[in-house]
């Protein structure tokens, strides 16, 4: 993990070996953390990121693609490739597209 400008630096996963690689980060709506997340569903928190909880035990149809924060900071959603989606903390299930045929993959959550 690299800040730039303003963006101040939380902490990283430099030291560690993860189990898969990191394919999405969001910021907190204060701007003081960060989550990053695997794309086997492991969620790791930073500064004011609170935890609420990942897939990282499970085995997934299809990898993760990113993560996107509640509005209020207290959870987060995770979409997977398939067109999954994941709700965690008051990021709550929406909706998914994992039983559709779009024609196509989801490369990101916003």
């Amino acid at each position: 993990m690299f800040s730039f400008g303003d963006a101040r630096f939380r902490g990283s996963l430099g030291a560690l070996t993860l189990a898969a690689p990191i394919v999405g980060i969001d910021a907190t709506p204060t701007g003081k953390g960060y989550w990053m997340v695997g794309s086997d569903g492991g969620v790791f928190s930073f500064g004011d990121a609170r935890f609420s909880g990942s897939l990282g035990a499970l085995t997934l149809v299809a990898p993760i693609v990113g993560i996107a924060g509640t509005p209020t900071g207290r959870g987060y959603r995770l979409a997977a490739r398939d067109g999954g989606v994941f709700g965690f903390g008051d990021g709550g299930y929406i909706a998914g597209m994992a039983a559709t045929d779009f024609g196509g993959e989801i490369v990101a959550i916003g």
